[in-house]
Parts: C-alpha cells; sequence; structure tokens
C-alpha cells in the first residue's frame, strides 16, 4: 500500500484505498465476529449448566446416592473446562478483531495525509 511506503496519497486515490481497507476489515471480521458470537453463546449455556451443578451439589440429597453424585461431579468438572476454554477462545477471537482493528486505523491514518 503506498500508505505503507510512506508516501501520501490524495482525492480519489485516497478515497479507493480507504474503502479497500475497509473491505479487507470487514472480510476479516466476518469469521471473527462468527467466533465471537459463538463461544459468546456456549459460555452462557455453560455457565447456565454449571450454575444447575453447583445447585445439585449443594443438595444433601445427592451424596446418599454415590453413583448419582460421581456423575454429578464429572460432569461439573467437565463443564468447568470447557467453560474455561470456550472463555479462552472467545479472548482470543476479540484480541484479534482489536489488534486488526487498530492495524486498520493506523493504515487508514497514514492515508488521510498531513
Amino acid at each position: 500500500a503506498p500508505a505503507a511506503e510512506g508516501k501520501k496519497v490524495y482525492g480519489k486515490e485516497a478515497r479507493q484505498l480507504q474503502a479497500k481497507l475497509r473491505q479487507e476489515l470487514n472480510r476479516q471480521f466476518g469469521p471473527l465476529k462468527k467466533a465471537v458470537a459463538r463461544e459468546e453463546k456456549l459460555v452462557e449455556e455453560l455457565e447456565n449448566r454449571k450454575s444447575e451443578l453447583e445447585k445439585r451439589l449443594a443438595d444433601p440429597e445427592l451424596y446418599r446416592d454415590q453413583e448419582a453424585f460421581a456423575e454429578t461431579s464429572k460432569e461439573y468438572h467437565d463443564t468447568e473446562r470447557r467453560l474455561k476454554r470456550a472463555m479462552s477462545q472467545w479472548e482470543e477471537a476479540q484480541e484479534r478483531i482489536e489488534k486488526i482493528e487498530a492495524e486498520m486505523a493506523k493504515e487508514l491514518a497514514a492515508l488521510e495525509g498531513p
């Protein structure tokens, strides 16, 4: 890109380059935004399930049935592990979006000239 070479562009050429940068931004954001939405939904579902399991684990009756307790405990730990992974993937996608936004803002600013 001309801006990357340190030369300023003006008028129609600048507007065309800005439009291309915005298109590239949208192309890169599409999959990331879908990933963020998917992970947000998964996090919400897992948080709800974890809460349900915590309520079951707080019930003294559960401990009378060792098999039910073992199953509930295992599901709780699996849910907790999946929740951590989903949160990590969500954070990673968010960070990538922020990085792309910062890079594009810098490039657009370079195109705008003095």
